[in-house]
């Protein structure tokens, strides 16, 4: 059934008072000017209940079920609307409200007039954080032409929205450099395929490189040097528990941590290895293998599907990277978190409950950066918190702040370390 606007709302108080005023002062004028305004708002009335029937014929679809794209850049939600009946169906209006990590500069669609047959494609543009949100549907409005009455329906027209992290560390914030191979990590064998060079034998050389016919060659024995490759592996610990999705798409901490991580799988790339990811949702955590040189598109992947999940239990998570942490202790280990935390008694049990035998274990805690009265709070409160532990912590490399802190200090350490 259709119903008043505001300002068929204001139409109809004024329209009621003017009868009722018009009645008490026994004034002709003030009447009809109040029986005029009712006449009106009875005409649009069944005028707009005509089309209760014909708007069962206008079909909306999405023009695409599902979009991919990348956090903070705009894409375009687009419609394709028909009006199948045979009569002109005036201002219709597509009311979209998006839900999840999906901003929205224009979210109320223009107003058509839909001929008959006749269909528009209809689209407006957004942009998204990291992670996946599904909206549920949206409203089809027609009004009539004073905008006195309105009638609406509910359609259910799901669209999912897949936000891929933003690879900003290629964009000039930091490039990475490669890492080197003057300190071999995690190191497997010694014995490399690409020859380099023969030379005369040292106590505690491979007897299996000797090179027996150049030892045959010069009566003394000879070693073959093969170049030895470094192998890199890198356990890498993600927090996607709702404290991570405070704030807006963009200055949220979960936004922050995928693009650190990122970075990091960048450079562990260029090396041999690979990269064990952890993601913990706040309440259980899932674990993903892949070789490092390949694993930029498909941790990529995995942060594009993550959602708001729980909130976290601090002791839960220690837990988690305890048990990650016993699976592979040789692994260079890096715990990404962010805010919700009570940070002195949460890196005293880390530390005394975490596997010591990593060649490196770096804790970045990614802060909100965006302008909001909650998110400067949480940044204050956090930020204030951890300047009071951090030199307690005996041998975790800490960095904290934003996505830019977290990227420089991981990479100063890195250089250090190597």
């Amino acid at each position: 059934m259709p119903y008043l606007t505001r300002r068929g709302q204001y139409i109809s108080i004024i329209s009621v008072a003017s009868i009722f005023t018009g009645l008490i002062t026994s004034n002709i004028f003030i009447f009809f000017v109040g029986v005029a305004g009712a006449s009106i708002l009875i005409f649009y009335f069944n005028w707009m209940a005509n089309f209760r029937s014909v708007i069962k014929n206008i079909y909306i679809d999405r023009v695409e079920s599902s979009i991919h794209v990348v956090e903070g850049v705009e894409f375009n939600i687009s419609f394709k609307l028909s009006n199948k009946s045979s009569y002109t169906i005036p201002r219709a209006v597509i009311i979209d409200r998006p839900v999840g990590r999906v901003v929205c500069d224009e979210p109320v669609v223009d107003v058509y007039d839909v001929r008959p047959n006749e269909s528009l494609i209809l689209s407006y543009k957004a942009y998204t954080g990291v992670g996946s949100s599904m909206w549920k549907g949206l409203t089809l409005a027609i009004y009539d032409p004073l905008n006195l009455f309105v009638e609406s329906i509910d359609i259910s027209l799901p669209i999912f929205i897949y936000g891929y992290p933003y690879p900003k560390f290629r964009d000039g914030l930091i490039r990475h450099k490669p890492l080197g191979i003057s300190r071999i990590l995690n190191l497997q064998s010694r014995t490399g395929l690409e020859f380099m060079e023969l030379r005369e034998y040292i106590y505690g050389d491979d007897y299996r490189m000797i090179h027996w016919p150049s030892t045959a060659r010069y009566g003394d024995l000879v070693v073959r040097v093969n170049a030895v490759e470094s192998l890199i592996n890198l356990t890498l610990v993600v927090d996607a528990s709702r404290e991570m999705w405070i704030g807006i798409p963009g200055s949220s901490p979960i936004d922050d941590i995928a693009r650190v991580a990122m970075w990091l799988v960048d450079a562990i790339s260029k090396y041999s290895g690979r990269v064990n990811l952890v993601v913990f949702d706040g309440y259980r955590y899932r674990s993903y293998r892949y070789y490092a040189r390949d694993s930029i598109y498909r941790v990529s992947t995995v942060f594009s599907r993550l959602i708001q999940n729980r909130f976290r239990s601090p002791k839960d998570f220690i837990q988690v990277i305890n048990t990650v942490s016993s699976e592979s202790p040789g692994d260079i280990m890096v715990i990404l978190t962010g805010p919700g935390i009570e940070w002195r008694g949460f890196l005293t049990e880390l530390e005394s409950s975490i596997n010591t035998s990593h060649p490196l274990i770096y804790l970045g805690i990614a802060l909100p950066t965006g302008s909001s009265r909650e998110e400067s709070l949480i940044r204050l409160h956090d930020a204030n918190e951890l300047d009071d532990v951090i030199d307690r912590v005996k041998y975790i490399r800490i960095g904290y702040g934003s996505q830019e802190d977290l990227i420089s200090s991981l990479d100063g350490v890195l250089k250090i370390w190597i």
